[in-house]
């Protein structure tokens, strides 16, 4: 299937999902790419996949997601469960609403003012010792920060948080 972890545009066509239309002549399109558990290391193919809209990922050993950068359209990304040290180390799709960065290595955040569409974010079981940066994410309404080792929060005042997860 993957060769040593690299993922391949025949193993991609294998698992997407959800025909949709796009564009001025409607062109048939794929928008929902699942593989978890499938050892992946190296994603770098789906920087081709410009119109995915939804992107799950988890149980992998991803540890790069800067092919994100190239998802103008991506809403949903779940990249649980993998090697992910870089707090979002992608340009960010003007539409993202939901991520999940559960169970990676993350420790350090970063503003997250470009962010604005986020509703939910899960950033459960890493070592986040300092959360901030995200006071400009004012449709923020699901955070997840449990099992991390947080000693100082910042920033959630003004946010319209409706679900907030620290234990």
């Amino acid at each position: 299937m993957e060769k040593d972890g690299v993922l391949t545009a025949e193993v991609v066509s294998s698992y997407v999902s959800n025909l949709g239309r796009f564009g001025p002549g409607l062109q048939h399109l794929y928008h929902h790419l699942c593989l978890p558990n499938h050892n992946l290391s190296d994603i770098s193919v789906l920087c081709s996949y410009v119109h995915l809209q939804k992107l799950e990922l988890p149980h992998n050993k991803i540890k790069d997601l800067s092919c994100v950068s190239h998802m103008p359209y991506l809403v949903i990304l779940d990249a649980s469960h993998n090697e992910i040290s870089i707090f979002f180390g992608f340009q960010p799709p003007k539409n993202l609403k939901e991520v999940n960065f559960s169970h990676n290595r993350m420790t350090k955040m970063k503003d997250l003012s470009a962010y604005s569409s986020l509703s939910e974010l899960d950033l459960g079981y890493n070592s986040f010792s300092e959360i901030s940066g995200l006071e400009q994410c004012c449709r923020l309404t699901h955070l997840s920060l449990a099992h991390n080792k947080i000693s100082r929060i910042s920033g959630l005042d003004g946010l319209p948080l409706t679900h907030l997860c620290l234990v």
